[in-house]
């Protein structure tokens, strides 16, 4: 995955950047998609970064130009708290900064290029449940694309028993 340093980089010169291009070159590779589509295998991808509806656009072109457009794509977004962090900010100024109690927010100097925070699995879960086959994700918990996947599929178990 492409680090968030050199992703921010590309965003401040091209603002539709902002994502892992080497998701959509693995993607690409040989016969893939194909097999992604034909076997129904399930990606969770916490590479959509800064930009998570950018990689679904271009997956989801890719998709169409190899005739695979039935593939359910989704992306989980509402990872950026930039404007939340700001308000928060003008609203709090005599609050510590969270990793470093000693400073309080009002003696920030360096300009704030962005903020995210890591989601957790409700949203892989419900792309899940609406058949979703690949889901980006901008910033996600280590364990939420398992703890999703892990959940989805004990509903689907209980559900092929009924």
């Amino acid at each position: 995955m492409t680090s968030n340093g050199s992703i921010l980089c590309q965003v401040q010169e091209h603002p539709e950047a902002g994502y892992d291009v080497q998701f959509l070159a693995h993607l690409n590779f040989k016969t893939t998609a194909a097999e992604v589509a034909k076997r129904g295998i399930k990606i969770i991808h916490n590479g959509g970064a800064l930009n998570p509806e950018g990689l679904y656009k271009a997956t989801k072109s890719l998709l169409e130009e190899k005739g695979l457009s039935h593939v359910i794509v989704a992306w989980v977004d509402s990872d950026d708290v930039e404007k939340e962090l700001i308000s928060l900010a003008s609203s709090m100024k005599d609050s510590p900064k969270l990793d470093k109690s000693e400073l309080i927010l009002s003696s920030w100097t360096t300009k704030l290029y962005n903020a995210n925070d890591y989601i957790g699995m409700r949203g892989i879960r419900a792309a899940l449940n609406a058949g979703a086959q690949i889901i980006i994700c901008g910033r996600i918990c280590s364990g939420s694309a398992a703890m999703a996947l892990g959940a989805w599929y004990a509903i689907e178990l209980l559900s092929m028993r009924s």
